[in-house]
């Protein structure tokens, strides 16, 4: 196996750009196979920068609805109970973040 260029703390930076929910494992993953196939870190970093979120991703969405406050979460994407509740407290860490009004 390649030796990782990557170190932790890059990879935590890169997990910070990302504009949507997303499991810490997944992008260590995605550049852990990066490097194994000799894919430069600048690469790496700007890739997953730049990624958009799956359709499914979840979106919390907040609306006034006749005087109250709603909050709308879609989480098609949350396909098991321990990503979803994982979700959701990173969600909650991150304070508005997801939270999207319309």
């Amino acid at each position: 196996l390649a030796e990782p260029e990557l170190s932790k703390n890059q990879i935590e930076t890169a997990f910070g750009y990302i504009r949507y929910p997303e499991h810490y494992e997944n992008v260590e993953i995605a550049v852990r196979v990066c490097e194994t196939l000799g894919v430069s870190s600048k690469s790496i970093l700007r890739g997953i920068t730049n990624t958009v979120s799956d359709p499914g991703a979840l979106k919390i969405l907040e609306k006034e609805v006749k005087g109250k406050r709603q909050r709308f979460v879609f989480a098609f994407a949350a396909n098991d109970v321990v990503s979803f509740e994982k979700i959701l407290k990173s969600d909650q860490k991150n304070g508005v973040n997801s939270i999207l009004s319309f």
